[in-house]
């Protein structure tokens, strides 16, 4: 049998969790052309070095948990990073999340392909989003 956790406990479970989270979890940028699994660890991530890249940002300004279908969704304030156009230039294949300890928690893929930021003034944005859902299968 399925477990079906109400709407309200799906966007307070959410609204908890981005409590717990503030100042918690921090972004970045990867180079590598690695793709995100459950199991995957930190040192899988190879972090950019872009002449620029200002490192792991904290995520702030998390939306209030709203639905979309069987799913609280969420999404944190857009973080940039600017190539400064300095020596060191990087392909960026996606972004991660770690937690105050550098454990990751998630990381994402560009969905449109990685992007080369070789450029002065190339950026790339990022509007982190988190969700949680109403069943176990």
């Amino acid at each position: 049998m399925s477990l079906i956790v109400t709407e309200v406990d799906m966007l307070g479970a959410l609204a908890d969790l981005l409590a717990a989270w503030a100042g918690k979890r921090r972004i970045g940028l990867f180079q590598n052309d690695w793709t995100p699994t459950p199991s995957s660890g930190i040192s899988e991530v190879q972090p950019c070095d872009f002449s620029g890249y200002a490192g792991l940002q904290t995520l702030t300004g998390w939306t209030t948990p709203t639905l979309y279908g069987e799913t609280a969704i969420t999404s944190a304030d857009q973080v940039v990073w600017t190539y400064n156009g300095g020596p060191a230039k990087n392909w960026v294949f996606g972004y991660y999340v770690v937690d105050n300890t550098g454990a990751l928690r998630w990381a994402e893929r560009n969905p449109n392909g990685s992007v080369a930021l070789v450029v002065a003034g190339n950026t790339f944005p990022v509007v982190p989003a988190f969700s949680f859902g109403s069943k176990f299968r």
